[in-house]
């Protein structure tokens, strides 16, 4: 594939969205000196030479680096030739991968390279499934899914349809159809993989469906319960946006919208006008997190830095789950059971509310610092977030709660147009965070 297509400025998963705990990343002029040692790596490297002639993969490299740090009279810089480099699991990097003796291990491109760190699997292999509707299919493995994908470089559409909140009458149990033409519901193939969007005011929220039946949407739970309880609900918005039923393959109507059947491991795409399914580039996420960077508060990773490296193609499953998506404000969201007062009566704030406040989740992060010092990323980019001119990767030390870089896709502060459910971030705010794991999805 051309790794210019994953570069582009709309064109990645999850955000370059750094979460930081006890963290301080600062940027750091490289020092020339002629002891410094270069290792070479390629997205088809092979053995442990490391070097220009020869280069190795990135896990080798890391090895290498690891057994020379100890020892280092100079930086150590690891030089990414260009191309893509896909990772089905983080890179971890830790107190063994960091600088020492006062020196820095740098990752960094190689001279007039653009190496692309992604975590998609591109997909081949493209065949008719429905002639009339224009939609085609392809093998993506059995159990694979996705809440993200991208083609040609641009982010693409789940499928969804476009109904009111008053096509229904909404309860602690769910959703009674109310609208007759909407009672194809019931005979959806896969109503378990619905889910329900709204987007509010101040937040964009996702409810999945457990089950559909004479008509009832039975909405799964905690997620049902969460989404209609503090401010601007699910179904009692400050201000009403769009209201989306999304993730079925009967919704598949719009050019540029795809779905994805993980039992089945096919994936349904409608091309969009000029798109050439035998030449298009797909890239399908298949893992959460590309970069984790982090020791312990006792042996923290510390003189690693990173440079001209863009970072792709990532999708967070966490909202497919039971919890779905409850929108906060900071890029926080709600999980878990809580003490719920009667369904529709909280919508502008209650006690039971406000004490879930301190038990809000931050949502997992593409890169994620944590239990560091002295980390850098300079020139290096995720495509659906663009720093500002003036904006560095550098922030101030703190003890936990932490600054650093945060998701803020729950804070757009008026309805927008939505192109796909919440991957780590669209976007980046600086504030606390607090950091845990995915919700399994």
């Amino acid at each position: 594939m051309n790794p210019s297509a994953l570069r582009r400025p709309a064109a990645t998963g999850l955000a370059l969205a750094t979460v930081l705990a006890g963290v301080a990343v600062a940027a750091f002029a490289s020092s020339a000196s002629a002891a410094v040692t270069t290792l070479h790596a390629s997205p088809g490297g092979t053995g442990t030479a490391c070097s220009a002639s020869q280069p190795c993969s990135l896990a080798t490299a890391q090895s290498t680096v690891r057994a020379t740090a100890p020892g280092m009279s100079d930086d150590i810089v690891v030089e990414l030739a260009d191309g893509v480099y896909r990772v089905t699991a983080p890179l971890t990097f830790g107190a063994a991968d960091s600088g020492t003796n006062g020196h820095t291990v740098r990752w960094q491109a190689a001279s007039g390279a653009h190496p692309v760190i992604s975590g998609a699997k591109q997909v081949t292999g493209w065949s008719v499934a429905d002639a009339g509707r224009n939609i085609w299919k392809a093998g993506v493995g059995a159990g694979q899914d996705t809440r993200q994908l991208y083609v040609d470089g641009q982010l693409a559409t789940r499928a969804r349809t476009q109904a009111n909140r008053s096509d229904f009458s909404a309860s602690a149990t769910g959703l009674r159809i109310t609208n007759g033409n909407l009672n194809y519901l019931n005979n959806l193939a896969n109503p378990g993989r619905m889910e329900v969007e709204g987007i509010n005011s101040f937040t964009d929220r996702y409810s999945p469906v457990q089950s559909i039946s004479g008509g009832l949407l039975t909405m799964r739970q905690p997620a049902w319960n969460n989404n209609n309880f503090g401010y601007d609900t699910l179904m009692n918005p400050f201000r009403a946006g769009p209201f989306y039923l999304t993730n079925a393959y009967e919704f598949l109507d719009s050019p540029g919208e795809w779905y994805v059947d993980p039992g089945a491991g096919t994936l349904y795409y409608i091309p969009r006008p000029g798109q050439n399914m035998s030449s298009v580039d797909v890239e399908f996420p298949v893992v959460q997190s590309l970069v984790s960077v982090g020791g312990s508060y006792a042996n923290p990773a510390h003189h690693i830095a990173f440079s001209g490296i863009t970072f792709t193609g990532t999708s967070w499953l966490g909202p497919s789950g039971n919890q779905g998506w409850v929108d906060q404000q900071t890029g926080s969201y709600i999980a878990g059971t809580w003490s719920w007062p009667g369904f529709g009566s909280c919508t502008s704030g209650c006690q039971q509310f406000e004490a879930a406040r301190p038990s809000w989740s931050q949502m997992p992060a593409a890169v994620q610092v944590s239990a560091a010092n002295t980390i850098t990323f300079s020139d290096s980019s995720s495509s659906t977030w663009a720093r500002p001119p003036s904006a560095s990767a550098t922030t101030p030390t703190r003890t936990p709660p932490a600054w650093g870089w945060a998701p803020a896709a729950s804070r757009s502060p008026a309805p927008r147009s939505p192109a796909t459910p919440p991957a780590a971030s669209s976007s980046v705010a600086y504030g606390p965070t607090r950091t845990t794991p995915a919700t399994p999805g």
